[in-house]
């Protein structure tokens, strides 16, 4: 039985419909770029990590980290690694040193399976520093530079190269390394002993290496705040802003004429650096629970048992203890932050005194606080005439403040007891401009 016409017509048409119809072809899977810039510190590490798992998790062709570092601190570098060698066989991931990688950042670079250079990066300089700034022992330099020796061994490069970037065991003349010589690798160093890949200008360069020209590239940041929390934690950010913090609350403290203002803006510089820390995870939040706990022992110290000292020292002890903490402890260099920020405050102070009497801002401020006649206040050739006078005390006496005696209102200063506002005093010495007050036991 010959087929019909018909048969043969919704044959054609079939064939014409796949012949005309849209072709459809897989799209390149994405490249994955992850920015590791500034220090190495675990919210870093935990960043790197989760963006390499989901390079994995959703197919990408290649994962680019984009390397620009001093360095930080050596378990967040083993974080970083470990992600690097678990998706090994996923994708190739390239390190693209931008502009140096140090240290712990130099321990991620040679862990990649390819390193990229641009043509004025430099890589290297990974001497281990405890503590952020103390010599390593014996043990550690030997362990570091096995750990650099294996990572070069994996990757089929140079082992001694490898080694000299901890400290050289030996001279290496071809690098111009002498024995004990700490190495860092320019771009074309790097390129002659086997410790870069691909000299880049940008992505493109590397995709083009990679035979993955044209693929889209996913770019990963981290958040603004992130960025910002890694900026306040340098050093230098933290100085500034820790003694400006302290500074302002002892200013409040002890000129008592700007209504808490000082006092709020300095105790928002230090929740800021405070809580930068924990949020780049070098610090937890124990810290500034120490912290809150001594400045309110001091508050115990000024407005509910003033004069005994003890929950002063106790607050002090733990302000310390808890900044110290806040700051991220040894590991993370506190001392050194917490000793500069010190200086700083005393600093500061020494200069706001010294300027604070001839300033514009203070006769404005101080108007406020002047001892008018026709207030109550009283010359200082009256003062003599109030020794043994009982009276109240108008503000806090810690140990100085005001005091209303036989109805004038006087400057006085305890034996450095703190008396709190409305409690009974007696004058019992008079020297000069110094009237010196005792608190009262309360009538009966």
């Amino acid at each position: 039985m010959r087929p019909n016409k018909g048969y043969y017509l919704i044959l054609i048409a079939a064939l014409a419909a796949l012949a005309l119809g849209p072709r459809v072809s897989a799209s390149p899977a994405p490249v994955y770029v992850i920015d590791l810039h500034g220090p190495v510190w675990p919210v870093q590490a935990d960043f790197v990590t989760r963006c390499i798992d989901d390079a994995s998790r959703n197919g990408a062709s290649a994962v680019i980290l984009d390397v620009d570092t001093n360095g930080g601190m050596l378990d967040s570098a083993d974080e970083v690694q470990k992600a690097i060698y678990e998706h090994d066989t996923d994708f190739p991931i390239v390190a693209f040193v931008h502009n140096k990688a140090f240290s712990s950042g130099a321990l991620i670079t040679l862990s990649c399976k390819y390193i990229a250079m641009t043509g004025g990066a430099t890589l290297g300089s990974a001497l281990p520093h405890p503590g952020m700034t103390g010599s390593p022992d014996a043990e550690l330099l030997q362990a570091i530079q096995n750990r650099f020796k294996s990572i070069a061994d994996m990757r089929g490069r140079n082992p001694a190269v490898a080694v000299a970037m901890v400290t050289a065991p030996s001279a290496i003349p071809s690098l111009g390394i002498k024995a004990g010589d700490i190495l860092s690798l320019t771009t074309r160093q790097a390129r002659d002993a086997g410790y870069c890949d691909v000299v880049a200008n940008d992505y493109p360069d590397i995709l083009a290496f990679l035979k993955l020209s044209g693929a889209p590239v996913q770019h990963e940041e981290l958040g603004a705040w992130l960025e910002i929390a890694l900026f306040i934690i340098n050093p230098w950010v933290t100085v500034l802003l820790l003694g400006g913090g302290l500074a302002l609350i002892a200013m409040e403290l002890l000129t008592f004429h700007t209504h808490g203002l000082l006092a709020l803006v300095g105790g928002a510089l230090l929740a800021l650096v405070f809580v930068a820390h924990i949020a780049v995870g070098v610090a937890t939040v124990a810290g500034a629970m120490l912290f809150l706990l001594g400045v309110a022992l001091f508050l115990v110290e000024t407005h509910v048992f003033p004069g005994h000292g003890l929950a002063a020292f106790a607050g002090l002890v733990l302000v310390f203890v808890g900044m110290f903490m806040a700051l991220g402890g040894s590991h993370a260099n506190a001392m050194l932050s917490l000793s500069g920020a010190i200086l700083v405050t005393c600093g500061a102070l020494v200069a706001f005194f010294m300027y604070l009497p001839r300033s514009r801002v203070w006769q404005k401020i101080g108007q406020n606080s002047q001892q008018r006649a026709t207030e109550g206040y009283v010359s200082s050739a009256d003062y003599t005439g109030f020794v043994g006078k009982s009276g109240i005390a108008v503000t806090m006496l810690r140990p100085s403040g005001i005091a209303e005696v036989a109805g004038a209102r006087l400057n006085v200063v305890t034996t450095g007891e703190y008396v709190k506002p409305g409690a009974p005093v007696e004058v019992t010495m008079v020297a000069g401009n110094r009237i010196v007050v005792h608190e009262l036991p309360p009538p009966v």
